[in-house]
């Protein structure tokens, strides 16, 4: 007897074919590498949600910078935001808008 095989819906089986058995399904067209490489590059990145990045940004510890403070800590803060959003790679739209986050 063949093995069988767990199908989709609850408590069905689906029986696989076995060595000997007559296949006469259509033949399935086979993909090139080349034609599978096509089809990833088109593929959109995906976009995250934004719950998801600022409480991944916020994981980071970014410093919170207040209007009182001096120009040496504003300089200060900027290099150290610059630097956590070259280690994540966000475009700027999103670094615009968790900047703002971070300012008091």
């Amino acid at each position: 007897m063949p093995p069988r095989r767990r199908a989709r819906g609850r408590g069905q089986f689906q029986e696989s074919e076995g060595q000997n058995e007559d296949r006469r399904s259509a033949p399935s067209r086979t993909r090139s590498s080349r034609d599978e490489e096509d089809e990833v590059e088109v593929l959109p990145t995906p976009v995250e949600r934004m719950d998801v990045v600022i409480a991944r940004f916020q994981r980071m510890n970014p410093q919170v910078l207040n209007g009182a403070e001096s120009s040496e800590d504003a300089d200060s803060w900027l290099r150290n935001i610059t630097g956590l959003f070259d280690c994540v790679q966000y475009d700027d739209e999103l670094c615009l808008s968790l900047v703002t986050l971070q300012l008091r």
